[in-house]
């Protein structure tokens, strides 16, 4: 029984490291989702606050203006391109971590049950081996 109780650890390790390293890669695509966002919205207040920075009277660099018009302008034609370029890489990638996320819920699930497959079989379900060395 004490040899199935460290396979048991082992593929709780194992699972834990995989659900790490998943929800490690859901992270940085939602960081950069968010990322994209900040973006939008600081390019959508820019004109506004400058606005109210020359309400207060501040005169200088009067280039800014400008600068921000163009700044808004190559922005909005670039960033359809950058986000569908994202997206189109990305959401694949999502829907793989999903289903993964989905499949390491299950094996918990069945470890939790009991692992009978281990004792039963020595193996654990949806093939593979007991291999937990990474």
């Amino acid at each position: 029984m004490a040899h199935v109780d460290r396979e048991r650890e082992a593929l709780y390790a194992r699972l834990r490291s995989i659900e790490s390293d998943l929800s490690s890669a859901s992270a940085a695509i939602s960081d950069i989702e968010g990322k994209l966002a900040y973006i939008d919205s600081a390019m959508a207040s820019l004109p506004s606050r400058l606005t109210a920075v020359r309400g207060r009277g501040y005169a200088a660099m009067g280039h800014l203006e400008k600068s921000i018009d163009l700044l808004t302008k190559k922005w909005m034609e670039a960033s359809p391109t950058i986000k569908q370029a994202f997206y189109s890489n990305v959401q694949p990638l999502a829907a793989q971590i999903r289903v993964l996320q989905s499949d390491a819920n299950r094996l918990r699930a069945e470890i939790n049950r009991g692992g009978g497959f281990l004792l039963e079989f020595g193996k654990p379900p949806f093939g593979g081996s007991l291999n937990v060395e990474g």
